[in-house]
């Protein structure tokens, strides 16, 4: 079998049906190929990058990286988010085949500029990319929840529990919200964070499935998902216009709007909040549907200071904007 190095943008309709149908397959997906065209077309090149692995002209694996600018500090750097890895289960007797696609497709990125690649492997990917890629690790992102109705997302016969859940998620808002006109306190900004400035970014990021809301003092999004039949809210991101920045005044605000909205059984934000807030609990590791383990392949013979930085968690802005789990 080959390996191919492809950009989406040199894509034929051939392609685009051979690897919407190799990626259901895998994936146990419906996924047409305009929704693939909408994340891989969308970018700011423009396109995205490919290493293919090939049984003749049909497409039986794959690798993708979608590049994204990100600001470290003041300095703004080109980096490639890897995603849907996959390798039709027929084709896996090489267990270094993906080592190779990925090998060939990051000579490529470094010809054409990029300082780094970064993704998030699930638990059972994660011992592959550390140990025979040699990706290094920078941490796992965290979850927050709120159980709207508790009953439904444990999955017990205890109805009643629903009624407490939805009472002490009000008296939580409520008490957000109050606290909030005396004193809003709002995240810091991270030393490593996308570079937001070109509207390509969301335009990427968002889809006809998102709810977007637009008002004076508070923008959110956020996405409704049933989950094995517990309605699940994830709130993808939530900032106050005037400064682009989250603070817990408008995640009140979303929090409330999508609970009044859409009669959903559990919230959920994936991604570090950095200020105080009584809106959202932390999910212990334990209890963590996946973890979601944030890594980094470092291209450029960078001095220590910039390495270690990277390998430090805290300094990353980074969850459901950055990344989609779903």
């Amino acid at each position: 079998m080959d390996i191919r190095i492809v950009e989406s943008s040199e894509f034929t309709y051939s392609d685009w049906s051979s690897y919407t149908c190799a990626h259901n397959v895998v994936y146990k997906k419906n996924v047409g190929p305009e929704s693939f065209k909408q994340k891989y077309l969308t970018t700011l090149a423009g396109t995205s990058y490919h290493a293919l692995l090939m049984n003749t002209t049909d497409i039986v694996g794959g690798c993708t990286v979608i590049p994204y600018d990100y600001l470290f500090g003041n300095e703004r750097l080109r980096v490639g988010l890897v995603v849907d890895v996959f390798i039709l289960e027929q084709f896996r007797v090489d267990p270094y085949a993906l080592y190779r696609m990925y090998a060939e497709l990051r000579r490529h990125l470094i010809e054409i500029g990029f300082v780094m690649v970064i993704a998030v492997p699930n638990d059972i990917a994660y011992p592959y990319w550390k140990h025979i890629v040699k990706w290094r690790a920078i941490g796992c992102i965290p979850y927050y929840c709120f159980p709207v109705k508790a009953a439904n997302v444990i999955g017990s016969e205890k109805k009643f529990l629903n009624l407490v859940s939805h009472t002490c998620f009000w008296l939580f808002s409520g008490a957000q919200a109050a606290m909030s006109l005396l004193c809003n306190p709002s995240a810091r900004e991270q030393h490593i964070r996308i570079d937001r400035d070109n509207p390509v970014v969301e335009q990427q990021r968002y889809s006809t499935e998102h709810c977007r809301i637009f008002k004076s003092n508070s923008c959110f999004s956020y996405r409704i998902v049933n989950e094995n039949g517990v309605i699940v809210a994830y709130l993808i991101d939530f900032f106050n216009p005037h400064n682009r920045t989250r603070d817990a005044k408008t995640l009140s605000r979303a929090t409330r709007h999508i609970v009044r909205e859409h009669a959903v059984d559990l919230i959920l934000f994936i991604g570090k909040l950095s200020m105080p807030q009584t809106q959202l609990l932390r999910v212990p590791f334990g209890k963590e549907p996946r973890h979601l383990h944030l890594m980094a392949d470092i291209f450029e013979d960078r001095d220590d200071l910039f390495i270690s930085s990277v390998l430090d968690y805290t300094n990353w802005d980074f969850g459901l904007f950055n990344y989609d789990v779903r």
